[in-house]
């Protein structure tokens, strides 16, 4: 396998999922479901009998041909890294990055945007050295802007770039605003000049975590009504989910999945 990801909406061809916990193993099964109707081929960790394994986003980040093994804030997550040796084995080793332990980078918080890495900051996960560490590596190829979060309720913390923010198209991304410093906001409509916008009660729900299996076509949750019309009137295909018990856990169907491969045909 080659690896390629050079943004969030080209066709989705190999994604990579962890195993759930019984709770949740109708939605991953409904998420399947899907990514199998569009000839995906799924491959899968292996088990690290921790439930928040099943955010597979986090550990792992691919940009370009490059996979990143990550360091995660949260000690239970930091063996999760190990769940993937075997699918490492089949890979050269110029392609695979070690995050360095004393660095915090997770998927969550970055965003292939073509030419453009988008890092999340002033979350609670990815540091400045993690955006420091991704400058470093891809300044060659890639410009890295640094997004950063408004956390107007640290009782309540968004807990990554992708619940406020992701691309759909070359000039179309779902965004909270309000979750956003003005001058990342400001960032972000110079590059997107099509943004559709999430309420409060949206966001809460993951909206914006969402799925793009490719040609306009993205995996939304079936209760999100009102945003699901707004996208098929800009000549989006939708396919609902009516289960999301992930999102209690604060992660969706971009936290689940790890594209591997995405191409422009």
């Amino acid at each position: 396998m080659k690896l390629n990801i050079k943004n969030e909406y080209d066709n989705l061809k190999a994604v990579l999922l962890s195993p759930t916990e019984e709770q949740y193993q109708k939605e991953q099964q409904q998420l399947q479901h899907i990514l199998t109707k569009y000839n995906v081929q799924i491959l899968y960790t292996k088990n690290n009998n921790n439930k928040y394994q099943m955010f597979t986003r986090d550990p792992f980040i691919v940009i370009d041909n490059k996979i990143l093994i990550n360091n995660m804030a949260e000690q239970i997550r930091k063996k999760e890294t190990d769940t993937i040796n075997d699918i490492l084995n089949y890979l050269p080793q110029s392609n695979i990055i070690y995050v360095p332990k004393d660095i915090i980078i997770e998927g969550g918080d970055v965003i292939i945007h073509n030419n453009i890495i988008f890092v999340g900051q002033k979350g609670h996960r990815t540091n400045k050295k993690g955006l420091s560490f991704i400058k470093e590596h891809f300044k060659d190829k890639y410009q890295v802007i640094p997004l950063y979060i408004n956390n107007h309720d640290d009782r309540i913390p968004f807990i990554h770039l992708d619940c406020l923010f992701n691309p759909i198209a070359n000039d179309t991304a779902i965004i909270y605003k309000e979750g956003f410093s003005p001058n990342s906001f400001n960032e972000i409509q110079k590059i997107f000049p099509k943004l559709i916008y999430i309420n409060l009660q949206e966001q809460k729900e993951l909206a914006a975590n969402v799925l793009s299996l490719g040609n306009k076509t993205i995996i939304l949750q079936k209760r999100h009504q009102r945003l699901i019309n707004e996208l098929k009137l800009q000549g989006f295909n939708i396919e609902e989910m009516d289960e999301y018990s992930t999102i209690d856990e604060t992660g969706y169907t971009r936290c689940l999945t790890c594209p591997l491969v995405r191409t422009n045909k």
